[in-house]
């Protein structure tokens, strides 16, 4: 449903969505997401936006294209990991549902990962 992408056109315009997450266990789930975990996941992130580094953006960014020209990220400004996300209005489903179903999509890559480290 999601793809990564580092398109600039895609991440360009952008914007901290976390507010339209609902329940706490994906409030946390987005907490516990860090650098090291995204990296081990799905690679190296798109690092443009640490040359705004006196801004607080100091680790990469992972954007990801969805249906309808969604494109949802997980990126981090002053350590704290913030869901980002644009075109989410407008589609079949609202913008708090897609912040879910792409918080459990990234939950569940995550999950994919460990499980293959813990068979090796």
């Amino acid at each position: 449903m999601f793809t990564l992408t580092t398109d600039s056109d895609a991440m360009n315009g952008t914007s901290n969505i976390s507010h339209v997450i609902i329940g706490p266990e994906k409030l946390a789930l987005l907490g516990q997401i860090t650098p090291t975990i995204m990296g081990a996941t799905f690679g190296p992130g798109d690092d443009s936006c640490m040359d705004e580094y006196d801004k607080g953006y100091t680790d990469p960014e992972w954007y990801f294209t969805g249906p309808g020209a969604v494109v949802m990220g997980i990126g981090f400004r002053w350590g704290q990991t913030r869901l980002r996300g644009k075109n989410t209005r407008d589609q079949c489903l609202t913008p708090n549902e897609i912040a879910n179903v792409f918080l459990q999509f990234i939950q569940d890559e995550i999950d994919a990962q460990l499980d293959m480290t813990e068979v090796s």
